[in-house]
């Protein structure tokens, strides 16, 4: 059996950065070469990712790839003594603001009759937000079409048990910050995880059927970014 591995993005970049730096350390150890202040210098890794998940993905993924840019830049200032810790903790109010901003830049996004839809009775776009606090929802729309939660020092549950998906790829984008959110997913959907975790994951923990199980032309797209907290997918 023939397997294809398609490497691409800001996944190639990322194994390409490990491997070249796995072999800089090991060249180092062994006193072959002397890598000195080059160290400095690798937050360039992560400027690099992000302007690869920028652009790979026709500057759709903004809100992830620009975090990661920024974080690079401030990383490679500190490094360069051009920023100190001090300078920068004075600024952290600035992450608030950047959220709110997301915050309203996602809901802009959505076409007029969407928000008017979903102003209405209709539940076939969610949009949970989670600060300091949880919320949790029973979404029962049969046709769903995605939406976004935002979780940030708090928790999300979507309860999907009761819910029928739309016939195309249905997005919902995460966003947590230090904290969670669960999503109770029915084992037939078929979802398709792409999230940036960043000292963070997304574990799928529902019962693995076969190809033949899973529901066809319908998929559940999750995208979005990870940062000190966690997504967790379990059946319905």
């Amino acid at each position: 059996m023939e397997y294809k591995r398609n490497f691409s993005g800001a996944n190639f970049w990322l194994a390409l950065s490990l491997i070249a730096l796995g072999v800089l350390f090991l060249l180092d150890n062994m006193d072959i070469i002397d890598i000195g202040s080059v160290w400095q210098y690798w937050p360039v890794i992560l400027i690099a990712i992000g302007v690869t998940r920028f652009t790979s993905s026709n500057y759709r993924e903004r809100s992830s790839a620009t975090f990661m840019i920024g974080i690079g830049v401030i990383f490679l200032l500190l490094n360069l003594d051009f920023l100190d810790w001090h300078t920068i903790w004075q600024f952290w109010p600035v992450i608030l603001i950047l959220i709110g901003l997301s915050i309203i830049y996602g809901r802009s996004r959505r076409p007029a009759e969407t928000i008017a839809e979903s102003s209405a009775l209709s539940d076939d776009h969610v949009d949970a937000v989670a600060i300091f606090g949880g919320n949790e929802r029973i979404i029962t729309s049969q046709n769903f079409q995605g939406g976004s939660t935002t979780a940030i020092f708090g928790g999300t549950k979507l309860h999907f048990g009761r819910t029928k998906l739309s016939p195309g790829d249905n997005v919902l984008e995460v966003l947590t910050m230090f904290g969670g959110v669960e999503l109770l997913i029915p084992d037939d959907w078929n979802v398709i995880i792409k999230c940036m975790p960043i000292f963070g994951g997304c574990e799928d923990s529902r019962r693995k059927l076969t190809a033949e199980e899973i529901a066809k032309n319908k998929n559940l797209v999750i995208k979005g970014l990870v940062l000190f907290g966690g997504i967790h997918i379990k059946s319905a």
